[in-house]
């Protein structure tokens, strides 16, 4: 009998990396850290197309858009403002957003706690975030922090796969150092090498599967 997929809780390690594309080829820079993740939403875009035709539906076909949302932290680095969104800084130290500047694609890794033994990792490979939105309140008798919001729109992005290629959203993966009785699961597992290496490169694929 197989286990089946893990329940998912919480949001943990948020990484960017920036994405690069050079004629057909696609690269990534080293993620980077996202302290203070606080939530993410990931909503599908897309929908079914219905053809209409001796009084019904004649024929229907989905289409797969990519995904929206919004990511809340605790606040961004100057680093993170710089590689993202371009700002600049003079040799007075002050951090400028440049109006004229083009916002990276990214790719934006992150993980969930699960019933299992480890978390459950993710990657969302083709992210444009929208400029950030904060609100700063006043101090009253308790002490609430000021957070960060960014809305998002992630679209499918073209990777080899074996002899061809295909339009990828993202990816996640699961590693389980034990199995039930069965010695099977009702999911994929990643190798322990890709899921400890998964904040020091964003996957892609290497091959189909067997």
């Amino acid at each position: 009998m197989s286990e089946s997929k893990p329940l998912l809780y919480g949001v943990n390690k948020g990484y960017y990396a920036v994405k690069t594309v050079s004629g057909s080829t696609v690269s990534y820079g080293t993620p980077k850290r996202i302290p203070g993740l606080r939530q993410i939403t990931i909503n599908p875009e897309g929908g079914t197309d219905k053809f209409y035709a001796d009084n019904g539906v004649y024929f229907m076909a989905s289409n797969n858009n990519g995904l929206s949302g919004s990511i809340e932290v605790a606040g961004l680095s100057d680093e993170f403002l710089k590689d993202v969104f371009k700002y600049v800084a003079d040799d007075n130290g002050v951090v400028f957003e440049d109006a004229g500047a083009k916002t990276a694609n990214i790719a934006l890794l992150f993980e969930c706690e699960n019933d299992g033994d480890n978390p459950t990792r993710f990657e969302i490979l083709d992210v444009m975030l929208s400029r950030p939105s904060q609100e700063h309140n006043t101090t009253e008798d308790s002490t609430t922090p000021d957070t960060v919001s960014m809305d998002y729109e992630a679209a499918p992005v073209e990777l080899p796969w074996g002899s061809g290629t295909k339009k990828l959203v993202g990816g996640h993966v699961d590693y389980v150092a034990t199995v039930g009785t069965s010695g099977q699961s009702g999911y994929v597992k990643g190798t322990e090498t890709v899921y400890n290496g998964w904040y020091n490169a964003v996957t892609t694929p290497t091959k189909a599967a067997a």
